[in-house]
């Protein structure tokens, strides 16, 4: 995540620039666009909690590296503002807000979410710190992290998804101690674990709410996701013009994303 998407995220979601006025967003009700609200071990421990006001985002992720949003004081002193990652409902998820059942697709995109998250945030305050030419692995004080929920993808179709801003930050928890920046090629190779532990979360609770799933590996044969049974092929299609429009752009199929949680260097946007 470099300044661009730390600008793109300030104005719309710090800014509230991004709300879709009209009916688009009526069944999503209250849900559909979220203010960011602080999450992970690390907040908890500098004292982060609630929603992410603009000082305090501004704080986390400007330039030259995260300062607490409280003090002042710059802890880590990075390049990168931070990373992007992109929790998605499956579109099958998405259609159950058209037909009155927003609750239960916000639930199960909570779930989703929930687990995620906690999966990574458990192994950096594991082993997520590194240490040294050795590059030793050592405990942390966990991942701080801004969290905002949108309902639309920006051709407007239903597409709950929540964008999770990971700040370039974190607290170690060897003899040294102190801040340093996140180790982001361990942010990288852990993403896809995690979102398979999201997943599976996210489709126990689908069955808990009564509803019948089968496995879903997409136009790629690598989505490893799941479905909701007897919500039609044409109706997720009706809802997927974005998705039509980078299909369209993209040279070749192998060049798409394979799973909704996804490591981003860039902005992925809603």
């Amino acid at each position: 995540m470099g300044a661009d998407e730390v600008a793109y995220h300030q104005s719309t979601v710090v800014g509230r620039a991004d709300d879709h006025p009209g009916a688009a967003l009526d069944y999503y009700g209250s849900r559909g666009e979220t203010p960011l609200r602080w999450g992970g071990a690390g907040a908890a421990r500098l004292g982060l909690s609630g929603e992410v006001t603009p000082e305090a985002y501004k704080a986390a992720f400007g330039p030259g590296g995260f300062r607490h949003p409280t003090t002042g004081d710059r802890l880590a002193v990075t390049q990168r503002p931070g990373f992007e990652l992109v929790v998605s409902a499956h579109k099958s998820v998405a259609v159950l807000g058209v037909i009155g059942q927003a609750e239960e697709m916000h639930g199960i995109l909570d779930v989703e979410t929930a687990a995620t998250m906690d999966w990574l945030d458990s192994w950096f305050q594991e082993r997520g710190g590194r240490r040294g030419r050795e590059q030793v692995r050592t405990a942390t004080g966990g991942l701080v992290y801004a969290r905002t929920r949108h309902g639309t993808s920006r051709a407007g179709d239903p597409s709950p998804h929540d964008h999770v801003l990971v700040a370039n930050v974190v607290e170690m928890l060897d003899r040294k101690g102190g801040h340093k920046g996140l180790d982001s090629a361990a942010l990288r190779d852990t993403v896809e674990a995690a979102t398979m532990v999201g997943r599976l979360h996210s489709a126990a609770r689908a069955v808990e709410l009564g509803f019948t799933i089968e496995p879903d590996d997409g136009p790629s044969g690598n989505l490893r996701h799941w479905r909701i049974v007897g919500v039609p092929d044409e109706v997720c299609d009706v809802f997927s013009k974005r998705s039509d429009e980078i299909a369209a752009y993209q040279p070749s199929p192998a060049t798409t994303a394979t799973g909704p949680a996804r490591w981003q260097p860039g902005r992925a946007g809603g």
